[in-house]
């Protein structure tokens, strides 16, 4: 007798420096997804659940009572580790999409790589916090820290407030990982319009889809 199985979801990550334009792809993604009415969630990290927005908060709170630097990785952590409890993997359970502004690439990249912490040990602590799972594709829009200055709007938070020196430590991070991670990135230049960058992501999620139909095991007769 033939079994069914229930599809196992997506995970897209949306990567970059502050100014690289990851929250707008994210939006884009998410907007066509609604229009074919394919089953999806946004989120972002830190945030998305009440712990980790409250975790977001003293994060990007700027003056004397900042976290160091292993507690704010360590608060990332937390607050990763609860949305991924709580909303991405049962999500994922059901077969939705999952498009995610940021994943624990940024904790490699900023904590492990920029602040000196270890990239290794960046890595292995987050995939603890996300039992495992890792993005089955990461947007990376790369963008230098000087445009990235140019674009945003209002007063620096407290990791952007550390410079462009800083910042092009965790751009190199961002490459590095990518590099490793093969198929399951694809690196764009952020300079391009959203709209030439969003038809690009799009065609790489629909060629992502037509391999996993083409791998999906065909079902038997019984």
């Amino acid at each position: 007798m033939a079994t069914t199985r229930r599809p196992r979801g997506i995970l897209i990550a949306f990567e970059g420096i502050d100014g690289s334009g990851k929250s707008t792809q994210a939006a884009l993604v998410a907007a066509h997804l609604a229009d074919t009415r394919a089953r999806h969630i946004l989120v972002r990290e830190p945030g998305t659940t009440p712990v980790a927005e409250a975790v977001r908060r003293i994060l990007l709170e700027r003056g004397k009572h900042a976290p160091g630097p292993e507690a704010e990785m360590f608060l990332y952590l937390a607050a990763r580790a609860d949305l991924y409890r709580r909303v991405i993997l049962p999500a994922l359970a059901r077969g939705e999409f999952v498009l995610s502004d940021r994943c624990f690439w940024s904790t490699v990249a900023y904590q492990g790589r920029g602040l000196g912490l270890g990239v290794s040990k960046a890595r292995a602590l987050s995939l603890i916090a996300t039992c495992g799972r890792e993005p089955d594709l990461v947007v990376l829009l790369d963008l230098a820290p000087e445009e990235a200055a140019r674009r945003r709007r209002g007063k620096a938070d407290r990791i952007e407030a550390r410079g462009n020196r800083y910042l092009a430590e965790v751009r190199a991070g961002f490459l590095a990982l990518a590099r490793r991670a093969r198929g399951r990135a694809m690196v764009v230049n952020a300079h391009a319009s959203p709209d030439m960058i969003s038809l690009k992501i799009l065609a790489r999620i629909h060629a992502l889809l037509r391999r996993r139909r083409r791998a999906a095991p065909r079902r038997g007769r019984g």
